[in-house]
């Protein structure tokens, strides 16, 4: 045929023959399988996931969620909450069975949800692989009864921070190693004027309210004593319990009360603190006092308000003579709802992808957090951020708490009862004790049953 002498009629009917074939073809390609098609999401498999977290920006997670959503065929949505009302909004919509598919779970929470996670199946994720896979306290936090509830993102805990100038004009050569070498850098950087007014503190230590994760801190002395903080059947508490070793008999409890609340008591020589100091954070910084036992986030915190500051972070303090290390941890992770995900396998599957050893590597790098698993402890020891941090993942030690936030209103006012009150440590640590035991009863905890 000689396409020069076509007619136009021809052109034209030719023209609307292949139009029609183009639009055969999109039509037929919507049902073609995906193997068959770039990009595609079919309708009768597109799945939906929502994800509810905090501290997190969406940017953390863009890379992760776009090469999930693109393999399983399912849209994301993440929505990142403010901390301070997040539990509440969680609560809420779990009550009103209108939760997300998959939540952030702070370590100690499990207690007060447990109720409304679904747990991982053994072929999802084995008790075996888990414990090969992250460090010893996530069992403690996140599992229960010998099942799975949640996989942690990160793993952080308390740790040193110093004042490198400070320490230097002390004649200081290195940051404590032990609890009474701790003392004794208190000692001699700690200066009080002839009023009894603390000029400079040698550690933000011995008071509650002004002094950040206060709790935290005293919870970590118990733990690095010995203390049993709960029974094997988490009825009842036991923190104040008398325990013996080959040396003594003693409460670790008690000394512990003693121990922190005495930084606050002018009456002992390491006297150094009180409630008329700043914050803790902002008197670090200021470079007011030299020393603060604090997470990893505050870093960022800290050279945000003071670039200049020379600080170092070094390992927590030990007991001395103690073969043990005990650290203490505040981490989160990842979790699926009873009233939120239709499709268990694909949630858990989800998760695992975030949690893996890429993903929780990628997490690491945008967020600059330490890890929980044990094989990327090695990749991050070496950062002279957030190394301290990993290594001391491995040693955190953890305890059951029925509701961690009464809790942490119950060790503040313990603090308080010694250090404004004057009440003997004794009582307070007591009084402490049986208030959490109240707590352990189904009837007295507000969150049953909600």
């Amino acid at each position: 045929m000689d396409y020069m002498q076509l007619t136009r009629a021809q052109i034209v009917f030719i023209g609307g023959v292949g139009l029609a074939l183009f639009f055969l073809v999109v039509y037929i390609g919507g049902f073609l399988p995906c193997p068959f098609k770039a990009n595609c999401r079919p309708l009768s498999i597109q799945k939906e996931l929502t994800v509810w977290g905090v501290f997190d920006d969406s940017g953390v997670w863009d890379e992760a969620f776009d090469q999930f959503s693109n393999e399983y065929q399912v849209q994301i949505d993440y929505k990142k909450i403010p901390i301070d009302e997040y539990e509440k909004e969680v609560i809420d919509a779990l009550a009103s069975d209108a939760g997300p598919d998959v939540v952030y779970l702070q370590n100690s929470w499990l207690p007060k949800f447990k109720d409304k996670l679904i747990p991982f199946s053994d072929k999802s994720m084995s008790i075996v692989d888990f414990r090969s896979q992250f460090m010893d306290v996530v069992e403690t936090d996140f599992v229960s009864d010998g099942e799975i509830f949640a996989l942690p993102l990160f793993l952080d805990t308390l740790a040193l921070y110093y004042n490198k100038d400070t320490f230097n004009e002390a004649g200081i050569t290195r940051p404590p190693k032990t609890w009474e070498e701790f003392q004794e850098d208190v000692k001699k950087i700690t200066r009080i004027d002839a009023t009894g007014d603390v000029r400079k503190s040698g550690a933000a230590m011995g008071a509650a309210r002004n002094i950040n994760r206060s709790t935290d801190i005293v919870t970590l002395l118990m733990l690095q004593l010995g203390a049993r903080m709960v029974d094997l059947e988490n009825n009842e508490a036991k923190f104040a319990n008398i325990i013996s070793t080959d040396e003594e008999s003693f409460s670790p409890g008690l000394r512990a009360l003693e121990f922190y609340t005495d930084f606050a008591n002018p009456l002992k020589s390491t006297y150094t603190w009180n409630d008329t100091q700043d914050y803790s954070i902002d008197a670090f910084y200021a470079g007011k006092t030299a020393m603060m036992i604090n997470y990893s986030h505050h870093i960022q915190t800290i050279r945000d308000k003071s670039p200049s500051l020379n600080f170092g972070i070094a390992p927590v303090p030990q007991p001395k003579g103690q073969t043990r290390i005990v650290n203490y941890p505040n981490y989160w992770g990842l979790g699926v709802t009873k009233k939120g995900c239709d499709d268990p396998n694909l949630c858990f599957e989800f998760i695992k992808y975030l949690t893996d050893q890429g993903g929780a590597q990628v997490y690491s790098m945008n967020t600059h957090r330490p890890v929980a698993r044990r094989d990327l402890v090695d990749w991050q020891k070496g950062d002279p951020d957030i190394g301290v941090f990993a290594q001391q993942g491995l040693t955190a030690k953890s305890w059951w708490q029925i509701d961690n936030v009464a809790i942490e209103q119950i060790f503040a006012d313990m603090i308080d009862k010694v250090v404004k009150d004057g009440e003997a440590p004794g009582k307070a640590v007591g009084d402490a004790q049986e208030q959490v035991s109240l707590l352990m009863t189904k009837e007295s905890s507000p969150f049953f049953g909600f």
